[in-house]
């Protein structure tokens, strides 16, 4: 059997150059860095599918705030920079529950967040999130046939997460509506007729 040798390209100075090709930051703790190793602070973060990040570190640090027990963020809210891209944005994050979050819904524009719940089973209080993901009536046509190929890529952004509701009305969305969502998939739902 033949050994094949692996080579290392070695620059004038003698330090081994690593090829970045191919190697993206997700997952990575901290700001994305430049080529150069210097932290920056506001980079586009290309996922591995369809969308990409305009600051990703301010997307995590928001998602870790709502999911932190200690920490009163019970809603995140996500949005793409403008109609026409696949860069998505954080748009807000708040303790103000879902009435300060529904203020934040627009008819032209697409939304995707995270609300925390308490679901309250005997003398237990149970976490549960509900991925929200709101598309106003008015948005842009081109936009809109884009949301299918984006969709995966955002619900592996935001999860886990215990239900999901699609909203274009604020209607759609209430914390009865929310609860009886979470409560079905738990179990506890009463069905009684």
């Amino acid at each position: 059997m033949k050994q094949l040798k692996r080579k290392k390209a070695i620059s004038a100075t003698g330090t081994a150059k690593l090829s970045t090709a191919g190697v993206s930051n997700v997952g990575s703790q901290g700001p994305p860095r430049s080529s150069t190793g210097v932290k920056s602070a506001n980079v586009s973060t290309k996922l591995e599918g369809a969308i990409t990040l305009q600051d990703e570190s301010a997307i995590q640090d928001a998602l870790k705030a709502i999911r932190a027990d200690g920490n009163p963020t019970d809603w995140i809210l996500v949005t793409y920079i403008a109609p026409k891209t696949n860069t998505i944005k954080l748009h807000g994050k708040g303790s103000g529950g879902l009435a300060e979050m529904r203020t934040h819904f627009k008819d032209d524009v697409v939304m995707y967040g995270l609300i925390r719940v308490n679901e309250k089973i005997d003398d237990t209080v149970a976490v549960k999130f509900c991925f929200v993901d709101w598309r106003g009536e008015n948005i842009n046509r081109m936009q809109r046939a884009n949301l299918g190929i984006h969709s995966g890529d955002i619900t592996a952004l935001l999860r886990p997460y215990h239900v999901d509701i699609q909203c274009s009305d604020p209607s759609e969305i209430t914390e009865a509506i929310i609860m009886q969502k979470v409560k079905n998939a738990s179990g506890t739902a009463v069905h009684v007729i």
